[in-house]
């Protein structure tokens, strides 16, 4: 039986597709990525109105946009928590040396079966003003890799994520999104 997006402690099976999950990303492998991708997985980011479902429209997307050539060893992941599970704060460096700047926060629904833990969904939110409300600067930081280890300094904010009015415009389009509290 599987259980979707309810009450996601860090247990070792969750703990660990995250940290492969970060892995992936800090070493462009698209393959990998995906891998750890229900078959039927959907990629979205909002407000575009563009969305992927599939391993291999979401292995497209990622290959021919996310991690295309010219934006390798470009994005950072700040771990936080959205709705009782794991999000990240994402930044995109601007240059081969430049400071990482806000990009959007990205929310992941897990699903649990008997053969493990998979990445439902991908849903990342395209305004760095939402950055706050997560307790994550949008101010740009320096350039540094971040690997998968940065998960277990997870950072929780206090703050209501509808005190932004930013964000009531996200609200038309996926009314669930409240940073988990301390």
């Amino acid at each position: 039986e599987q259980k979707r997006g309810k009450g996601l402690s860090a247990d070792a099976a969750t703990q660990a597709l995250l940290e492969r999950y970060l892995h992936a990303w800090d070493t462009q492998d698209v393959a990998g990525l995906v891998a750890l991708m229900k078959e039927d997985a959907t990629f979205t980011m909002p407000p575009s109105p563009s969305w992927y479902q599939g391993r291999e429209a979401i292995r497209t997307q990622i290959a021919t946009h996310a991690l295309a050539p010219e934006l390798q060893n470009r994005w950072f992941f700040l771990p936080t928590g959205a709705n009782g599970g794991p999000a990240f704060a994402v930044y995109r460096a601007t240059g081969s040396s430049g400071p990482a700047r806000a990009f959007g926060i990205q929310v992941l629904t897990l699903e649990f079966s008997a053969s493990g833990v998979l990445i439902a969904d991908v849903t990342t939110f395209l305004d760095p003003s939402l950055f706050p409300s997560f307790g994550r600067t949008p101010a740009t930081f320096p350039y540094t890799r971040m690997t998968s280890r940065s998960y277990g300094k997870r950072k929780k904010s206090s703050r209501s994520i509808f005190a932004s009015t930013a964000v009531k415009k996200f609200l038309r389009v996926r009314s669930w999104l409240v940073p988990d509290r301390s």
